[in-house]
């Protein structure tokens, strides 16, 4: 083959790599086409709350991405399927695991099927990605009060500078000295109670020795602020029974 020849042998060959080049770039690029074109179609239905068609839409799409876990997971959890729901965030979660979105809506979930021990482990692991989420503490904080934990809620509440105290009463109303009572409560009126004048109240009425049982509780307003419930029962003042009363003479 003379110098010409081979030259072209060279030519062609250059043209049918740069086709295949080509071709391979092309069919690649295909599936990451469709991909950008669910996600978009996703996120707009996600933002209408469209949940039933974004459901369709995203059933049979790989989630390859941690928003499309996220879009379909809250999605199904809008359409009360609990378990698919949790599975789906789940799944979104692992691609982006310092993602708050997925504990909280995970957290979401557990609630709704009472299962708070779950519900306060999602919530306690998206405040350790973003401490400062007011949603999230509001959110545990509530969790904690519906239990009747007063001091952990107030761990979470105070981060958000509440709950806002208005009163502070007595029921059933008690036979001490009003001053005295008074004294023994640390928190004031129209400020936040912090888990610190919690305690410190506790420990006062401890040390007044009057009160065998007692409970602080918190009393929701109409206008978001709080009323602090002080319930007990009261001592007589030679005890409730001889023995006590004669164990208190000596």
């Amino acid at each position: 083959m003379d110098a010409a020849g081979a030259a072209q042998v060279i030519y062609f060959r250059k043209r049918f790599c740069a086709l295949l080049l080509f071709l391979a770039i092309s069919y690649l690029s295909l599936p990451s086409n469709a991909q950008s074109d669910a996600a978009f179609a996703a996120k707009q239905l996600f933002e209408q709350e469209r949940w039933p068609e974004l459901i369709n839409l995203l059933e049979h799409t790989p989630h390859a991405t941690a928003d499309l876990g996220f879009y379909y997971g809250v999605a199904l959890a809008h359409q009360a399927r609990w378990e698919e729901a949790g599975k789906a965030l789940s799944a979104g979660q692992k691609l982006a695991p310092n993602d708050k979105r997925f504990p909280t809506e995970l957290a979401g979930i557990a609630l709704k099927q009472k299962k708070y021990r779950e519900a306060k482990h999602d919530l306690e692991r998206a405040l350790h990605l973003d401490a400062a989420d007011a949603y999230d503490n509001e959110f545990l904080a509530t969790i904690y009060f519906l239990e009747g934990n007063l001091e952990a809620a107030l761990k979470y509440w105070n981060r958000e500078g509440k709950p806002e105290l208005m009163e502070v009463r007595s029921e059933p109303e008690l036979h001490v000295r009003p001053a005295l009572l008074d004294h023994a409560f640390a928190f004031a009126p129209a400020s936040p109670i912090t888990v610190n004048e919690l305690l410190t109240s506790e420990a006062r009425l401890r040390g007044l020795e009057i009160f065998p049982s007692y409970k602080i509780e918190l009393a929701a307003r109409p206008d978001g602020k709080y009323d602090a419930i002080f319930r007990a029962q009261e001592r007589n003042g030679f005890g409730n029974s001889r023995l006590e009363a004669l164990f208190r003479v000596f």
